[in-house]
Parts: structure tokens; sequence; C-alpha cells
């Protein structure tokens, strides 16, 4: 499936996840769930990122017009009437909150198993093209420290002064970036020799 198809697919089927108050920050949420989160069930197959088992989709997703203006629990209402009886079984009720964030994005500490440190030789152009967004969207995440508001582990190390652990992380998450990012540009570079970049 085309990377931009997926996003999409992910920002409707899961909008407690990744819908927040536009298409780029919901989309720079489903990237890092792709490119840096450990245990997303995705593989690297044919060049791009797929669950195993998964059958090639040919469907196109839309966003509807209205998507992000509407509050999170106002999707939730959408959905089949069985889903809304179980919920409303279960007393829970359909207030809206807020949208969602403002720059509340957070990303996933990245290590050996991450996607992004693996990307293979075979990657597809279109997803070479999304983890290279993913790429500066880290870099920029973990070059600045007032990002990392949300971050566990450096609000822990903070709270106990540790500020040599918060200097190596975020010296380590870097390395992986600076990695990934010589990785695509040598792979990006055959698909100029090919002419399709």
């Amino acid at each position: 499936m085309q990377v931009e198809q997926f996003i999409i697919k992910c920002i409707l089927e899961y909008p407690l996840l990744y819908k927040d108050i536009n298409f780029e920050k919901s989309r720079n949420k489903v990237l890092d769930q792709l490119f840096f989160t450990n245990g997303n069930g995705l593989e690297w197959l044919n060049g791009e990122l797929q669950y195993p088992n998964s059958k090639d989709v040919t469907s196109t997703y839309t966003i509807p017009v209205d998507y992000f203006s509407k509050p999170l629990m106002s999707i939730e209402e959408d959905e089949t009437s069985w889903i809304k009886e179980y919920r409303l079984e279960n007393g829970k009720d359909f207030k809206p909150r807020e949208i969602c964030s403002k720059d509340a994005l957070t990303i996933y500490p990245i290590c050996d198993y991450a996607a992004i440190a693996n990307i293979p030789e075979d990657i597809k152009l279109d997803w070479l093209l999304a983890a290279e967004d993913a790429c500066f969207l880290a870099a920029d995440y973990f070059t600045n420290p007032y990002k990392h508001c949300r971050d566990m582990y450096i609000k822990e190390w903070m709270k106990l002064r540790e500020y040599s652990k918060i200097k190596k992380h975020l010296e380590e998450q870097v390395h992986y970036i600076q990695i990934a990012i010589l990785t695509l540009s040598n792979i990006k570079r055959k698909y100029k020799t090919i002419g399709e970049c």
C-alpha cells in the first residue's frame, strides 16, 4: 500500500491514537508509530512496512473535509450501531473531548529494533520519502530539549537531576537518526541514477 494511503487509513481507523488538530500533526503521529515504535506489528516486506499476512489492499482512503474540526468522541459516535450499543451498555457517554493536542507529539525512543534502524535496500520511493520526513521530525524533536515535556525517561532523569543520562539518551537518538538519514540518502542516490526521483 502507498505510504500516504496507509497513513490516512491509520488516522481514520484509530482516531484516539492519531487524530490531532490537522492532517500534518496526525501524520506525524503515524510516522512515529511506523518508523520508531517497537512492537507495532509491522515488518519490512517488499519495500514497505506491512502487517505480516496482510493482503494487498487497493482501497482509496480519503479524510472527510470536517474530520479535524470534530471532537474525538463525535468520530466514535459515527461508528457502527453494535459498537455504539456496547459502549452505552458499559455506561460510556459521548461527551466531546478537546479536539486534541497542541504540539503534544512524543517520539518513541529509537533502538536497534525500530523500522528506521532496519531500512531495506528495496524500500519503495514513497516509503523512503516518508522515512526521511520521520527522520527530520525526530531530529527536530531530539535536538530541542523543550519538546521532551512528555518523555517519561527524561522527566524521571530531570526529577533525579541525572542530566548526564539525558545528554547520553539524546545523543544516542540523534546518532540513530544520522545513520538512518545516511542510509536513506544512499538508497535515494540509486533512485536518482535510474531517474525515479
